[in-house]
């Protein structure tokens, strides 16, 4: 789990996603959800194709 990564620093592990989104917020949680799931739909797909510029 993403929670559990050192950077974030918490002492206990979060074993559930009731303790993730009390932690972090349903906001974050879905962010993280969907970042997540959207890198691992991309890979082998050519930056080029994917790469939008911000405006």
């Amino acid at each position: 789990m993403i929670a559990n990564n050192p950077l974030y620093g918490f002492l206990k592990q979060i074993d559930t996603i009731v303790h993730a989104v009390k932690l972090f917020g349903t906001q974050t949680v879905c962010n993280l959800v969907t970042s997540t799931t959207l890198g691992q739909t991309i890979v082998g797909v050519p930056a080029q194709l994917i790469d939008v510029p911000l405006y």
